[in-house]
């Protein structure tokens, strides 16, 4: 589970990346899904439930309004 723009986000599938970055911070958008980076390595958002919405591939969700290149899930950068 994380959260983006204060909304609920179910993580139902991931698949694991060796990219880098700040926690929760997206660090690309694949074809796969949101590319998250998780402090050392990293996971694709394969599939998610947004709150309020059906589960779907997490290509879908970023095509559909879903996050962006270098937003942060689950919280704010400071």
């Amino acid at each position: 589970m994380t959260s983006r723009a204060g909304a609920a986000v179910k993580v139902l599938r991931v698949v694991e990346r060796d990219d880098e970055g700040p926690p929760g911070t997206v660090v690309r958008v694949d074809r796969d899904g949101p590319v998250v980076a998780c402090g050392r390595g990293a996971v694709v958002l394969l599939e998610v439930q947004p709150e309020g919405r059906r589960a779907m591939g997490g290509a879908d969700w970023a095509r559909g309004g879903g996050p962006r290149e270098g937003e942060v899930l689950g919280g704010t950068r400071t």
